[in-house]
């Protein structure tokens, strides 16, 4: 089960070769068993992909995360560093972790981790980031995919956390048919357990940059009747303790083209921080933050409201691989943000929320809201 559902059971098997009452040889293997399915959106379009995920008989609606890799260098990384960070994930409220196709498959850690910790994967394969393009259509290249795909597959479909196989992310699926069709046969023929996705964003499945990207206001998340939205999110400055540990003193503030360097989009930053005058760099991280946490409120009780409707959302970026100025909840050095402390709240299990025009309030108005109760346990309220 994932956590939010009941207990997530776990099972050793070992298996061992006896011949004289002597063991030639022997093996011990950690498993769990669930079922997976995907069911329709309640008034989907005709040719809508169904976005509710079924575990265990049992429609879950998904509060999850993009995950890219924690560190730039790999090697690095140690089981503690992935106990920390799903240990912050879980704490949060989260119960599904993409593995995000920008990145690798990931340590065995992390996927015995998420096990352990009852936290859905969505893992997609290593293509990503190919708007306009193709992927080389040569048999040598297609053939190179098939033997990494199957290699995947085989070391993780033992995970009972991972739940969805996805060729990737953002790409054309269209203009990779082939590719992707060839992969596709892989998965089925290794792991016939779980659904596949060709590619995200796709049918139904979106990927909202208006907001941010496309400098829209906040209030027009509420626009989105996605199915299921894999990707949204702003920036924010990390604290001041982090941004002093990878810029000089001379870079520190105001924002500059160092910050640049390190991903800062800073037009965006000032729009949605809102007017900062401030010379104070506590000050300034503080607004960025304030904005950061804000936008994501008002895309997730949005969202949430529509259950099922949309069946589930993934915040862009949960962790960072290295030190910047980006979408992450957590900053590289493991400090958590506004947005995080705020993701608690969000994404508990059961939400609370107003609904009410969002614009400017002068003191002495009336003001009026609906309130909103979501309950994703499998509990009553007056249980809860």
């Amino acid at each position: 089960h994932p956590w939010d559902r009941g207990e997530p059971h776990q099972y050793e098997l070992e298996l061992r070769i006896v011949r004289d009452d002597q063991v030639l040889d022997s093996m011990t293997e950690v498993f769990g068993v669930r079922r997976v399915e995907m069911a329709p959106n309640p008034a989907s379009p005709r040719g809508s992909e169904n976005w509710t995920m079924v575990i265990n008989g049992s429609r879950v609606y998904v509060r999850g995360a993009n995950w890219v890799p924690p560190d730039a260098l790999p090697g690095r990384l140690r089981r503690g560093d992935y106990e920390t960070a799903i240990g912050m994930a879980r704490e949060a409220g989260i119960n599904l972790l993409r593995v995000w196709g920008g990145g690798l498959r990931e340590k065995r850690a992390f996927y015995d981790l998420c096990d352990e910790q009852g936290i859905m994967v969505w893992q997609e394969f290593p293509l990503a980031c190919l708007l306009l393009g193709h992927f080389p259509r040569s048999t040598r290249f297609r053939h190179l995919l098939r033997q990494e795909g199957r290699s995947i597959v085989r070391q993780l479909r033992n995970h009972p956390s991972l739940v969805l196989w996805c060729g990737g992310n953002e790409f054309s699926y269209r203009r990779n048919r082939r590719l992707i069709d060839s992969l596709h046969e892989v998965v089925s023929a290794e792991d016939g357990t779980r659904p596949f996705r060709k590619a995200s964003p796709g049918r139904s499945d979106t990927h909202n940059w208006l907001v941010w990207h496309g400098k829209a206001p906040i209030r027009d998340y509420r626009n989105d009747h996605s199915r299921f939205s894999s990707e949204f999110g702003l920036q924010s400055v990390p604290h001041a303790s982090s941004l002093s540990r990878f810029l000089t003193t001379e870079d520190l503030f105001p924002p500059n083209d160092v910050w640049c360097h390190h991903c800062a989009q800073l037009e965006k930053l000032e729009r949605y921080a809102g007017p900062v005058s401030s010379t104070v760099l506590e000050e300034w991280v503080e607004a960025t933050q304030r904005g950061q946490a804000n936008g994501l409120q008002v895309a997730i009780e949005h969202f949430r409201r529509r259950k099922y409707g949309t069946s589930g959302t993934a915040i862009w970026q949960f962790n960072e691989p290295w030190p910047a100025i980006s979408w992450s909840l957590i900053d590289y050095y493991g400090q958590p943000k506004l947005a995080y402390e705020r993701l608690k709240s969000l994404y508990n299990p059961v939400l609370v929320s107003l609904e009410f025009p969002l614009r400017e309030y002068q003191k002495g108005y009336p003001f009026c809201a609906d309130v909103w109760c979501v309950n994703d346990l499998l509990t009553r309220f007056a249980e809860c």
